[in-house]
């Protein structure tokens, strides 16, 4: 028999406990949260009548690839998610998981949107990062719940404050061009290929002369890998992010001919050494340094220009090529198919606005039922 003494609502008192586990278990609680928590985490837990593990316990089982729970992802994902429990396991770490309520991750929610954000200083963390924690969570419940050990999954309609989403920006030829001209000359033909194949970037990074074919009628290049964050960060080669990532792409002229010269390396787009580009230091060094330039009213002044008046990220390349498509007709499931989203929902949702016509075609319809009410009246 364990007994464990401690203060809990005022009052010193103990519990006695068959298993030592268990005991240490409450122990640990206590210490993390206090003696009133503990005490109703324990109250919950007898009503239960189950020795279900802690939180911490099956997280550990959930993420060890040897349990065959966690499948089909890779070592640098599985790495991320040990990162990324640390956002609730210090705070629902302790409690077993059959005591854990709707309403614990609710004030989880509440305490991790109150939480200051790592890289915006006097910011609270996006919402955007707490629905993926929101998210890693409920996969651990849902996994539990399909094993029995559980039998409801407790994040199941929680929901989260929906923040402020960027918006995409959209660049016409002309803002394009202004940009590039303020690129280094090595770097230019990726950011070409990018902004006319609507590629992401560590899809165009990776790309292996093997994967350009110049010999069709229509030229095309093959997105068949991408670069995938690795082991303790370092990135290596995986396969697109959906399956139907793996897409081919036709290569307009402007893309030809701005083809780097084949070198030594088997990548079609490098460093100025030969080796991989790397995001943060392009991102950085080259790509902000040139959306400084065009947004610079001296600068811009000298030039005889007029500031840009928008700051775009590298992934805007994406949305532009899409616009670019829409503007010139293509329909949205052709748009669909040539960014490689997996469903036409995300398409829509990101880009329908962008199709000509579709205000037209809303008028078109409504005065035509408009019409239709005046023969009946």
């Amino acid at each position: 028999m364990w007994r464990v003494q401690y203060r809990a609502n005022g009052s010193v008192v103990t519990d006695t406990f068959k298993n030592d586990k268990i005991a240490w278990q409450h122990c640990a609680l206590i210490t993390a949260k206090g003696g009133d928590i503990a005490r109703n985490v324990l109250q919950r837990r007898r009503e239960t009548a189950t020795t279900a593990p802690t939180l911490a316990e099956w997280t550990t089982t959930y993420l060890d690839p040897a349990s065959g729970i966690l499948t089909g992802i890779q070592p640098g994902t599985r790495k991320g998610y040990e990162r990324m429990v640390g956002a609730f396991l210090p705070i629902l770490g302790d409690h077993p998981i059959d005591t854990i309520s709707r309403d614990d991750i609710g004030k989880w929610v509440a305490w991790q949107e109150a939480q200051p954000s790592g890289s915006r200083k006097g910011q609270t963390i996006a919402p955007k990062t707490v629905a993926n924690y929101r998210a890693l969570l409920s996969n651990i419940f849902a996994a539990a719940k399909d094993r029995k050990l559980i039998i409801d999954n407790p994040v199941t309609g929680v929901r989260i404050t929906k923040g402020q989403s960027r918006e995409g920006v959209f660049l016409t030829h002309a803002e394009f061009e202004r940009i590039l001209s303020k690129i280094p000359k090595h770097y230019k033909p990726l950011l070409i290929f990018m902004v006319y194949t609507g590629t992401r970037w560590g899809e165009a990074t990776a790309l292996t002369w093997s994967d350009i074919d110049l010999t069709k009628r229509t030229p095309t290049a093959s997105i068949n890998k991408a670069w995938k964050k690795g082991v303790d960060g370092i990135p290596v080669l995986g396969v697109p992010k959906s399956q139907k990532g793996r897409r081919s792409i036709p290569l307009p002229q402007n893309v030809r001919d701005n083809l780097p010269e084949r070198g030594e390396s088997e990548l079609v787009f490098h460093g100025v050494e030969g080796g991989r580009l790397w995001y943060g230091l392009f991102n950085g060094r080259i790509w902000r340094t040139a959306v400084t330039k065009v947004n610079d009213p001296k600068l811009c002044k000298e030039e005889g220009v007029a500031p840009l008046g928008k700051t775009p990220n590298i992934h805007d390349l994406r949305h532009t090529y899409a616009s670019w498509l829409l503007a010139a007709g293509a329909p949205l499931n052709v748009v669909q198919a040539k960014l490689g989203h997996e469903n036409i929902n995300t398409t829509v949702s990101v880009y329908g606005h962008l199709a000509p016509g579709a205000d037209e075609d809303i008028v078109r319809v409504l005065d035509g039922l408009g019409k239709q009410l005046e023969l009946e009246a």
